[in-house]
């Protein structure tokens, strides 16, 4: 059974059907120049359509920004779709009108409506493509054939919603989500019910209820709450202590080992640091942000806070390391860190299993994120955040460091980096914006998980029994058969949506995205490190992760005798590291045994 792009869609009730007491223009200037400009996009600086909208057509409004107009063409010839001014210079350029199109007019938009043979002929290889057999030569074929077509202004709407299916089908979901916005920009039938139903599998649950609620879709409100109250009872965030600076008081502070109440208003600079020799930097962290402060050897330490849409910020540690001169080693990598459910910022300052050990070794600077109501990010912890939290802050970096003048793109190159919880993080930035890890991505501990269909999927009988810490570890995290439930019904609502928008063969994509699934796509280079003796998660996963990122430029390592507690002390760690990220040769390694 084949996708029907070329087919498009059936009204939907309060989504694409066209209202009553729709507004119609009247196109009544532009009669000496033969029509009147159009732009693709409500800026006024956005591109300009080459042909222009003739005098006397006939518009439907589909949105009205102050004196910008975004139309669809009933009559008349120029562009099916754009926008156009009220007024220039005081004179009128369209008008509002109570005139319909005549059945003349009707008929010969519709006749414009019909796609080339060769267009029709790319989308029906677009929809084969789709299918759960076939290979990936097919979908190379069809993204082929569209590209020929893409010229075809009239059918650009349709190419984009089945380019953005085909890469969501074959796991390439950063570009998927980037096409289907489009779409939704172009008003192509259906494209809001598609774009929702990739936000659902993606788990970007603010933006997916937002879409909802303008779509008026009570089914993919009613999913988002269940799946929410499921994630609320899975004991993902365990921080090892809370320290909400808005709400640090006096007694908290005397709780806290080696701080004392009078440092509390003190530590508000790198002067009051130094200082107060009795106080180690990492904890100003606590009281309040810091900036420039030596913390280790070569190693200085500025906070900052990232906002959110929402009114949380998020703190993070930027831990930059110099040279003997003390300025910024900017040739040596920078690590974006997203760490265990269990930590803050401030273990990566800690003299045991410190997460910087390994990247200290290898002479990097790192940016470590504090997730919601860990450290002194505010905001409540909730799993729902994640993603969404980790978009903001890659979109922030480049502003950050050039508010501290510190070069952007980093000439040493860009690392991810996550572990456990963090690996979550991770998969999805590597699957979602993998480009902009020019150095490559670290999983170490990392969680797997694919909610993928058989044939996409490893079997889940092939892992080994997990020992009774293993299994405690996991029961804690995860209320697992509440939550592939829920999981289950996100995949079932996507199928729904995406059917809706007049699409077929969709079961093959529709469903969440676990850390597997989202490292399908990424081609990028990939180093998954891992304990032998990990007491909480088991080495096999490890592979798991391995087998599923076939695309990528994958290396994996399990140290051997080694669990989480004691994996980044490791000489084979660290030296597989150096060596992964280009700071020791082939040789080099082979002769250290690594």
């Amino acid at each position: 059974m084949a996708t029907s792009f070329q087919d498009g869609v059936e009204p939907l009730s309060g989504l694409t059907a066209i209202e009553d007491d729709i507004q119609t223009w009247e196109v009544v200037g532009g009669a000496d120049k033969g029509g009147i400009l159009v732009r693709e996009g409500q800026d006024m600086r956005s591109p300009q359509e080459q042909e222009r909208l003739s005098t006397g057509a006939l518009l439907r409004e589909l949105e009205l920004v102050g004196e910008r107009l975004c139309f669809e063409r009933l009559s008349g010839s120029g562009p099916s779709t754009g926008w156009v001014s009220l007024n220039l210079k005081d004179k009128p350029l369209v008008a509002k009108t109570s005139r319909q199109p005549t059945d003349a007019e009707i008929a010969a938009r519709e006749a414009e409506k019909v796609l080339p043979p060769e267009v029709s002929t790319a989308l029906a290889e677009a929809a084969a493509a789709l299918k759960a057999d076939a290979k990936f030569e097919a979908a190379n074929d069809a993204f082929t054939a569209m590209a020929a077509v893409w010229g075809c202004k009239s059918a650009r709407s349709q190419l984009l919603m089945a380019r953005g299916l085909l890469l969501w089908r074959w796991s390439l979901l950063g570009k998927a989500l980037a096409h289907l916005q489009e779409a939704v920009k172009q008003r192509a039938p259906g494209a809001p019910l598609v774009l929702l139903g990739l936000r659902l599998c993606l788990s970007q649950w603010p933006e997916a209820r937002q879409a909802a609620e303008k779509l008026g879709r009570k089914d993919a409100l009613l999913f988002i709450d269940h799946w929410e109250s499921v994630c609320s009872q899975m004991q993902v965030f365990r921080p090892e202590r809370k320290t909400d600076k808005t709400k640090l008081g006096t007694e908290d502070v005397e709780r806290i080992p080696g701080i004392h109440s009078s440092h509390c208003l003190m530590l508000k600079s790198a002067q009051d640091v130094e200082a107060n020799p009795g106080v180690h930097p990492s904890h100003c962290l606590m009281l309040d942000s810091v900036e420039d402060v030596e913390v280790l050897h070569g190693i200085r330490q500025t906070d900052f806070r990232v906002p959110t849409t929402d009114g949380a910020e998020l703190g993070a540690h930027l831990l930059l390391n110099v040279d003997k001169a003390g300025e910024p080693a900017t040739q040596q990598p920078l690590f974006l860190c997203f760490q265990r459910e269990n930590e803050d910022v401030g273990s990566y300052l800690r003299k045991e299993n410190s997460a910087f050990e390994p990247m200290q070794a290898a002479h990097a600077s790192a940016i470590v994120i504090d997730y919601r109501g860990h450290g002194f990010s505010t905001g409540e912890a909730d799993q729902k955040y994640l993603h969404a939290d980790a978009e903001i802050v890659c979109d922030a970096i480049p502003g950050i460091f050039k508010k501290h003048s510190l070069p952007w793109p980093w000439p040493g190159g860009f690392v991810l980096f996550g572990s456990q919880l963090g690996s979550r993080v991770a998969c999805y930035l590597a699957g979602m914006r993998g480009q902009l890890f020019d150095k490559g991505v670290v999983l170490e501990t990392a969680w797997w998980g694919s909610n993928a269909p058989p044939t996409q999927a490893k079997p889940l009988q092939e892992l080994p029994l997990l020992t009774a810490a293993q299994k405690r570890y996991k029961d804690t995290v995860w209320t697992q058969g509440t939550e592939n439930a829920a999981a289950d019904d996100v995949g079932c609502l996507s199928r729904i949506l995406v059917e809706a928008a007049g699409a077929e063969s969709i079961d093959a994509f529709c469903y969440l995205r676990g850390n597997e699934d989202l490292l399908r796509g990424f081609d990028g280079r990939l180093f998954i490190v891992h304990g032998e003796r990990d007491t909480q998660i088991e080495q096999s996963y490890a592979q798991r992760l391995y087998d599923a990122a076939e695309s990528a430029r994958r290396t994996i390592r399990i140290i051997k005798g080694k669990g989480s507690d004691t994996l980044r002390a490791d000489e084979q760690y660290k030296g597989v590291l150096q060596w992964f990220l280009g700071q020791m040769t082939d040789d080099q390694l082979r002769s250290r045994g690594l």
